[in-house]
């Protein structure tokens, strides 16, 4: 999360814990000896831990290099893509890059996971990523079926349809565009693209832009 809200019970706080001593072994590993003795017995036997844990954690020893969790849209992300107030398609994309932030790269504390080494690593081993998106795209799928859910409560009158007056059927290829925008970010600033603070996904909202309307 960008920021931790509620105070952590210890058990939440354990977990916290074990997913950043899963990932940090997993880094440890590849970095020191390379992508193929990193492997999920090598990685659980660092990071002090069953096989079965670690299943319970990552689905794959890519995932935990990276530091991925499987894609969901936060309460905070949600809120704050509903009262924005700047055009679509730039809410859109932070949108993305928030449901993107908060399932990569941070620990559930908000810490920013060792993104200097991660980033050693993707650069010495791209098919990372890859998986980084593939990550992004699974990250683009789920919104769609969000936005195919607030479809219905809006035919339902249960919610507020979005502004500029896109249709969810147009939304949907805005996300894809928006995933685009945020992939281009991340390639040309690194992971500082996912800060809420950067202007990264502003700058290549902007080329995106240009590009479009030079044709």
């Amino acid at each position: 999360m960008t920021e931790c809200k509620t105070e952590l019970s210890l058990r939440e706080r354990r977990q916290v814990e074990t997913w950043t001593q899963i990932h940090e072994a997993a880094l440890d590993l590849a970095l020191a000896d390379g992508l193929a003795a990193a492997t999920i017995d090598a990685i659980a036997d660092r990071a002090g831990i069953s096989r079965r844990t670690f299943f319970n954690y990552f689905p794959s020893k890519e995932d935990a290099l990276l530091g991925l969790r499987a894609p969901q849209l936060s309460d905070e992300v949600r809120e704050r893509f509903r009262i924005s107030k700047e055009p679509t398609l730039l809410r859109l994309t932070r949108l993305v890059r928030g449901t993107v932030r908060e399932t990569s790269a941070t620990d559930k504390l908000g810490r920013t996971a060792d993104m200097k080494r991660r980033k050693e690593l993707v650069h010495a081993h791209p098919e990372l990523a890859l998986r980084m998106k593939a990550h992004m795209g699974a990250v683009s799928e789920m919104l769609t079926k969000e936005l195919e859910r607030a479809e219905r409560e809006v035919a339902a009158g249960l919610e507020e349809p979005l502004g500029d007056g896109l249709t969810h059927e147009d939304a949907e290829a805005a996300i894809m565009l928006a995933n685009s925008i945020l992939l281009h970010a991340f390639k040309t600033y690194g992971e500082t693209a996912l800060h809420r603070e950067s202007d990264a996904i502003i700058r290549s909202l902007e080329t995106f832009r240009n590009l479009l309307e030079s044709k």
